[in-house]
């Protein structure tokens, strides 16, 4: 959990380095954006067999992140 955390704060930082008042966006739907990208890509990247859920909520999820992990790489 705090390592989710961690990469929402840096997708925090992102989003506040790269926003620009004059595209007319709110920076909270833009931050929103960047925060949950680098979550995404952290849970992604440290996905392994090892984490497979039981429930089929869990299973589902895994399955849909491997789907995406294939279509990334």
């Amino acid at each position: 959990l705090m390592d989710l955390i961690g990469e929402g704060s840096i997708g925090l930082m992102h989003a506040v380095k790269k926003y620009n008042p004059n595209i007319g966006v709110r920076f909270s739907g833009y931050a929103k954006l960047w925060i949950k990208a680098y979550i995404q890509e952290y849970i992604i990247r440290t996905w392994s067999l090892v984490k497979i859920g039981t429930t089929v909520a869990q299973k589902k999820l895994f399955f849909h992140l491997r789907k995406a992990k294939e279509a990334i790489l």
